[in-house]
């Protein structure tokens, strides 16, 4: 995993910052420099806001679907919605939720969260029993 403030360089003039990425570790040693990653990860998260809307739900998206980012999430806490976007060949698909609330990861194996844990009010007790309880 890394947070914000490394970029991923994707093309001749693109490096985005994603809020939060994740890099298989089968992928880290090729693509990892001190410096930035060279090369689409595994996953990008971006966490809209007002002033990154057009970028995270247009611009991004259409980049990351372009340059092979295998999921790309975007976590709205002003609408208080999700979307989670797999690449299909080379198209973005939108991953339907088990039970309308249930997200498991192709990219990052092993992981899922249930998105009421993501927007107040979080139970956070709720939250942090399952994750430890997860297989």
């Amino acid at each position: 995993m890394s947070g914000s403030r490394f970029a991923y360089r994707l093309e001749e003039h693109s490096a985005p910052e994603p809020d939060v990425a994740f890099v298989h570790r089968d992928r880290v040693q090729a693509m990892i420099t001190d410096k930035d990653g060279i090369g689409p990860p595994d996953v990008a998260v971006e966490i809209v806001s007002r002033d990154s809307k057009s970028r995270d739900y247009v611009k991004k998206k259409a980049l990351y679907e372009r340059t092979g980012v295998r999921e790309y999430w975007l976590l709205d806490p002003l609408k208080q919605q999700v979307e989670f976007n797999r690449l299909d060949g080379s198209t973005y698909r939108v991953v339907p939720l088990e039970e309308n609330r249930i997200f498991r990861s192709q990219a990052f194996p092993g992981f899922w969260l249930d998105i009421a844990w993501l927007f107040p009010p979080a139970d956070v007790w709720s939250c942090s029993q399952h994750l430890l309880a997860a297989d």
